[in-house]
Parts: C-alpha cells; structure tokens; sequence
C-alpha cells in the first residue's frame, strides 16, 4: 500500500466522526461524548499537522510521532466504518418485521453486543489518541490553520465589468452577430474554458 500522509487521511476521518447519522446513533447507543471527544482531539492535530510533517524532515520524534499517530487514525477509520455499516444495519431493521428482530436480538451480532464491543474499542482509540497527542505537546507545534481556512482568492469565472478594459467593441460585435437578422449566416458556438488570466 502506498505511504498516505496523515494530512490526507485525517479529513476522511473526521468528515466520517462529524457524519450527522452516526452522531444520531451515537446519542442512542451512548457513546455521543466519546465521538465528540475524538472530534475535538482530531481538530487539534489537524491544525498543527502541517507543521509537524514539515519538522519530520529534520526531527525523526516528530517522523515517529506521526507514524503513530497515523496507525491510530487508520484504526479509528476501521472503527468508524464499523459504525457505519451497523447505523446502515439498524436503518435497514427498521423496516423489517417485529419476528425478523427477535431472531436479530437471540443472535451473536445484537445491538447491546456490538454496542458494548464498540463502545469499548472506541474507548480504547480515543485514549490512545489523547496520549499520543500529550506527547505531540512537547514538539510545540505551531498552529497553522487548514488550508481551506486561509484566505485564499476567490476563484470564478465571473469578472467584474469594472476589471474588463478594452473590449467594449468585441462584445458589441458580438451582440450584433447574435441578434443580427441575418438568417443565412450560420453562427458557431465555441465554450471558451480554462483557467482564467491565461
């Protein structure tokens, strides 16, 4: 399996921890805190992730910091999708008969079975992922926020009238080309596309 950078697999799992659903299910099967709280520690090394796979270049503690820290947040990927595919499950049951769970419940793979092995595992991963994040605080990392929070400049492809100098006469020539009355004249329509200012 290729190298991931924890950069790029720690937004799969928090977009995963934060899924409205699974915080749904979370309330009823009681482990709502404990979502809750892996989504506040994820957030946190989420911020100072960029600078700490900047330092790992030169510092082989932070490099095995995140290996670390990676492995856990591979195992709370498995965890979550877990949990998905048991809130798929118990969405699925709901439109199954009264007998049909019955039979569910009596058997090895019960909601209070998978409740309490769940509950536990994700216990057992947010505990591990506040520890490695106690020992992350003696690198003081900088925060740097997400890049998608940084002011970035806005890209579209609607262009202020105001910032178009010098073509006031090719769009009036378009204009009389598309609403001219001239029938015979066959007009192509070409899509102007790419990135803008080229």
């Amino acid at each position: 399996m290729a190298d991931v950078l924890l950069s790029a697999l720690l937004p799969v799992v928090m977009e995963k921890v934060t899924d409205s659903v699974l915080q749904q299910f979370g309330v009823i099967w009681g482990i709502h805190d404990k979502l809750k709280k892996l989504e506040r520690m994820l957030s946190v090394i989420h911020n100072v992730l960029e600078d700490a796979e900047e330092r790992q270049v030169k510092d082989a503690g932070v490099k095995n910091w995140l290996a670390e820290l990676k492995e856990e947040a591979y195992e709370a990927d498995d965890i979550l999708d877990e949990f998905n595919a048991e809130v798929m499950q118990r969405k699925a049951e709901i439109q199954v008969d009264m007998s049909k769970k019955v039979r569910s419940f009596l058997s090895f793979h019960n909601p209070v079975c998978f409740r309490f092995k769940m509950g536990r595992q994700l216990n057992d991963i947010v505990d591990k992922i506040e520890k490695i994040v106690d020992e992350g605080n003696k690198f003081g990392f900088t925060f740097k926020p997400p890049l998608q929070n940084r002011d970035r400049p806005q890209t579209h492809s609607y262009v202020e009238e105001s910032n178009v100098i010098g073509r006031e006469e090719d769009r009036k020539k378009i204009v009389k080309l598309l609403l001219g009355h001239d029938h015979n004249q066959n007009v192509a329509v070409l899509p102007i596309v790419g990135i803008g200012g080229l």
